[in-house]
């Protein structure tokens, strides 16, 4: 990963990536974050089927939360299929709010 977008982490910005997917001839839209807060980092995923995204029912959803930064981008290069190489900084809107995901 890219020094500047590890520094954006380290300084409590958003960082992400919304993509498609075709599985089985179904269009599934998805989304990757994971910011730094509360001195844990938190990684939020969800994929949904095209058809249906006005119900909301998503078919995989994780909000999970890591104590290094290196263990939340293993999770996201080996279960989330997404090169963390891709990742932004999010301007607007973010996918997620880390409040959402509790520190313990």
């Amino acid at each position: 990963m890219e020094e500047q977008a590890l520094r954006k982490i380290e300084s409590g910005r958003q960082v992400g990536k919304k993509f498609s997917f075709v599985k089985n001839g179904e269009t599934y839209w998805a989304a990757v974050a994971l910011q730094k807060h509360d001195e844990k980092y938190k990684v939020y995923f969800y994929d949904i089927m095209e058809k249906d995204m006005a119900a909301e029912n998503y078919w995989t959803e994780y909000k999970l939360l890591f104590s290094t930064l290196d263990e939340a981008l293993l999770f996201i290069s080996s279960n989330i299929n997404v090169d963390t190489n891709d990742l932004r900084p999010l301007t607007g809107s973010k996918i997620f709010d880390p409040n959402t995901i509790m520190s313990t």
